[in-house]
């Protein structure tokens, strides 16, 4: 699977869609560890604390790249520059291009039992068929993000 450094990270490419000049990008490792949501409460991924500390404090620690880096439109309206890949996104390429594990297992954006847990995919590289409450809090960060190809 081909990679690129960017930010400081070294991250697969899952798409190239060189009509447009922008690459799909999942960060190869497992970045951190913390919850879905910082409490146990009904979320959704608009109010979820994991998604504002990615386009907040993780965007912000990339060293550099920030131009390139496109807002992505995930779902009902919500755009980002850093995103979860969602179940069908991680299903999708992980059919074609057969995602290699990370050390220990990781969120997807994916909502489940009424937005009181998120799904997320094993360490063995299978989606979950469960759900982890959204404030389980060993859950790793594996970002990923469109970036304009014509700077880099």
């Amino acid at each position: 699977m081909k990679t690129v450094n960017l930010g400081g990270y070294e991250w697969y490419v899952l798409e190239e869609q060189d009509d447009d000049d922008k690459v799909l990008l999942l960060s190869k490792d497992i970045i951190t560890k913390q919850p879905y949501h910082y409490k146990y409460e009904r979320t959704s991924l608009e109010k979820c604390s994991l998604r504002k500390w990615l386009n907040s404090d993780f965007y912000e620690s990339l060293k550099e790249g920030h131009a390139n880096i496109l807002d992505t439109e995930t779902e009902q309206g919500v755009t980002d520059k850093i995103f979860l890949l969602s179940i069908e996104e991680y299903e999708k390429y992980n059919i074609k291009y057969n995602i290699p594990p990370a050390e220990g297992w990781w969120w997807l954006r994916s909502l489940g039992f009424g937005g009181y847990g998120a799904k997320g995919v094993c360490d063995f590289g299978s989606a979950f068929v469960y759900v982890h409450s959204v404030d389980y809090d060993s859950g790793g960060v594996r970002p990923a993000m469109w970036v304009d190809t014509t700077e880099l």
